[in-house]
């Protein structure tokens, strides 16, 4: 099988896995809490979920195209299938179970991880080691934003 049958596959089951535990309707979710003032459109959160997805094919591809798969393109790999899964773990958490400080706090690990995979990209694909970095941009104000989501929704506050 070629490397980009392969990432796309990865990518198809983990988009797939992440809509199966998100369920049939998270807009209405979305509806149901009072967002913080910079949240943004849900339109916006399904081109940020697109984005990663494309993120993740690309360097999915690459690492699948290495002429040498050594030991760090093999523990590459594990990072990305850990971080795809992690993201269908955060989706649950959010919208199957509705558990807003559970899904807040889920970011530190699954944060740590996403920059554990960014340093190991750097030196083997430096492209994806930027994607990652802008990734963990991003997760900083996805943090934020879920803490602050918490806050809102949270009966003792």
């Amino acid at each position: 099988m070629k490397p980009t049958m392969i990432a796309t596959t990865v990518c198809l089951v983990a988009a797939m896995s992440e809509a199966l535990v998100t369920g049939t309707d998270p807009r209405s979710r979305f509806r149901k809490l009072r967002l913080p003032s910079y949240s943004p459109a849900f339109g916006i959160w399904i081109l940020i979920g697109l984005l990663y997805y494309v993120m993740c094919f690309v360097i999915l591809r690459h690492l699948l195209s290495a002429p040498d798969f050594s030991r760090l393109y093999r523990w590459a790999l594990v990072l990305v299938i850990a971080m795809l899964s992690g993201n269908a773990v955060w989706n649950a958490l959010f919208f199957r179970l509705g558990a807003l400080r559970l899904s807040s706090l889920a970011f530190f690990p699954y944060g740590m991880l996403v920059v554990a995979l960014t340093v190991l990209m750097i030196p083997i694909y430096a492209f994806g080691g930027v994607l990652l970095s802008a990734y963990c941009g991003y997760l900083v104000f996805a943090a934020c934003w879920s803490y602050r989501l918490w806050q809102l929704n949270d009966p003792k506050h």
